[in-house]
């Protein structure tokens, strides 16, 4: 089965954005991408909530991930394709489409879950995250959009996989999901 991978940029307190809804405050060190290229070829596809997407629109003309299959999840069918390779995802659940995109073409590289905090939720409490890579921002906000937020979330077990201090005091982690957790351990 394919796996879904969380990779995203957060604030030290758990924030994708601000309490604004911007991200303006995410930078990094000069001519360092923290292993984004890398982590991004060994990807086959990219999944994205609406407002995400809305957001990378509004950032001009260029859309940087034409050259993979991008998954949108919106209510919106009408949403301006940026490119090609860009599927507007409105007739089915988020759910039900990443579990099918996980089964089709097993052997493929995995899937990102590139951003929403809504769509990332969603997924994450039906179970459908192998893994979660966070990039660790050394700012506090104190209030914004988290990361993975809601009361149905489920109670689960992280495994670290990774822990790596990088330049600019970014730290990233790697977890992976524990589908069988016990509290007592």
């Amino acid at each position: 089965m394919r796996e879904l991978i969380y990779y995203c940029t957060v604030s030290l307190d758990g924030y994708l954005a601000d309490a604004r809804s911007s991200t303006d405050w995410m930078h990094g060190a000069p001519r360092e991408d923290y292993g984004f290229a890398e982590f991004y070829r060994g990807v086959s596809a990219l999944l994205l909530g609406r407002r995400t997407y809305e957001q990378m629109l509004d950032t001009g003309d260029f859309f940087p991930y034409a050259d993979k299959p991008v998954y949108v999840f919106s209510g919106n069918d009408k949403l301006r394709r940026a490119a090609p390779s860009v599927q507007i995802v409105s007739d089915i659940s988020p759910e039900v489409c990443v579990a099918r995109l996980k089964l089709r073409d097993a052997e493929e590289d995995p899937l990102w879950l590139g951003g929403g905090a809504r769509l990332a939720s969603t997924l994450y409490a039906a179970g459908l995250v192998d893994e979660i890579q966070l990039h660790i921002q050394p700012i506090i906000l104190g209030e914004g959009l988290p990361f993975l937020g809601g009361a149905d979330l489920p109670r689960q077990g992280l495994d670290l996989q990774e822990c790596e201090k990088k330049p600019g005091g970014f730290v990233t982690l790697r977890y992976r999901t524990v589908k069988s957790w016990r509290s007592d351990i």
